[in-house]
């Protein structure tokens, strides 16, 4: 299977979206601040990333012990955020 070049001006996104493996909840905090710093706010793609970040603010805020006992890890893998920033490659 092919994948689409994504367009000069969406360049900078892709490189994000494709950058580094995130190991961290404070990793996929970093990257999706990143992305909402580049996208314009008229870009629907900028308040869904906004409401991810969020959550995912509000995880990070809760002790890891705490997060054992409502279902979250200390790692990006156990949130959905690394899986919604995954996803975004293939649309740019």
């Amino acid at each position: 299977m092919q994948t689409a070049t994504p367009s000069p001006a969406d360049e900078p996104l892709y490189s994000l979206v494709i950058g580094p493996s995130l190991a961290t909840i404070p990793d996929v905090i970093a990257r999706m601040q990143a992305i909402d710093a580049l996208l314009p706010v008229t870009d629907g793609l900028k308040w869904f990333n906004r409401l991810y970040l969020m959550v995912t603010q509000q995880v990070d805020l809760c002790p890891p012990a705490a997060r054992g006992r409502v279902r979250f890890g200390s790692t990006a893998s156990m949130s959905s955020s690394p899986v919604f920033i995954s996803a975004l490659s293939p649309a740019i």
